[in-house]
């Protein structure tokens, strides 16, 4: 399985290069592969993880980052959180359910998006999957 995935990974961003400004394709093969990308001032992450583990890590990470002004939605296989962090930064998570084992994982830090913002609070939402 890897392997294919591997296979997969290189031979879309083989594809990629050829193309100019086709973000859509590199998205797409990173997330295929398990991976992270930041695109448009958004983090996406494809997580081993179920939905509801994810969604647990989410509003754990938003308890201890101390987030004001937070607004939550929930409906079906979706999950939305927006709010701002101690800083005033305005933050926005979302994850949605790929399968049984697996979430999309969406970080926007800032309204025009930070990479390092975004990075710091997947690894934060990370630590607390166990």
């Amino acid at each position: 399985m890897n392997h294919t995935r591997t296979t997969f990974l290189v031979v879309s961003l083989a594809l990629a290069s050829l193309t100019t400004g086709c973000v859509a394709i590199l998205a797409g093969a990173a997330g295929a592969a398990g991976g992270i990308v930041y695109v448009k001032g958004q983090l996406e992450s494809h997580e081993p993880e179920p939905f509801d583990t994810v969604v647990a890590a989410i509003r754990k990470t938003v308890r201890n980052e101390q987030f004001g002004d937070t607004s939550a939605t929930i409906k079906d296989d979706a999950f939305s959180i927006r709010g701002t962090d101690s800083d005033g930064t305005h933050v926005w998570l979302s994850a949605r359910r790929n399968g049984p084992s697996s979430t999309r994982l969406r970080v926007r830090y800032g309204v025009m998006g930070n990479e390092d913002g975004a990075q710091r609070l997947l690894a934060a939402i990370r630590a607390r999957y166990r």
